[in-house]
């Protein structure tokens, strides 16, 4: 687990999970961003959410997928969630509210590849 949230640089989980995944690769990769948090613990901090889902969009994670997991939004100003929402987009980053949701298409999308392999 890899503490992620205002306090720290938005880069800084890009950079630590790149180097993690460099040593012991997988496949996929969920990660948990409480947009509570980014308005709960230091003002202003609301400003560095975008720049999180940016730098974890620019990353390069040795061929894993991404799942984003982006909880609490409806804390948000509406302006920051469309924001996020976009940012989401743009960065080409698979987004879900729920880390049941996420690890339900992690598991689906995994089954499907391993059948699909079967079928080579």
């Amino acid at each position: 687990e890899i503490p992620i949230g205002p306090a720290v640089p938005p880069d800084l989980l890009a950079t630590v999970l790149g180097e993690v995944l460099h040593q012991q690769p997988f496949s996929d990769v969920l990660v948990h961003l409480n947009v509570q948090q980014y308005f709960s613990f230091i003002s202003g901090a609301s400003g560095r959410l975008v720049p999180f889902i940016e730098a974890m969009g620019a990353a390069s994670f040795g061929g894993a997928r991404l799942a984003l997991v982006v909880r609490n939004r409806e804390c948000a100003p509406v302006e920051v969630r469309k924001a996020v929402e976009e940012a989401c987009v743009a960065n080409d980053l698979a987004t879900f509210s729920s880390m049941s949701e996420a690890a339900q298409a992690i598991g689906a999308l995994q089954r499907f590849e391993r059948f699909r392999s079967l079928q080579r």
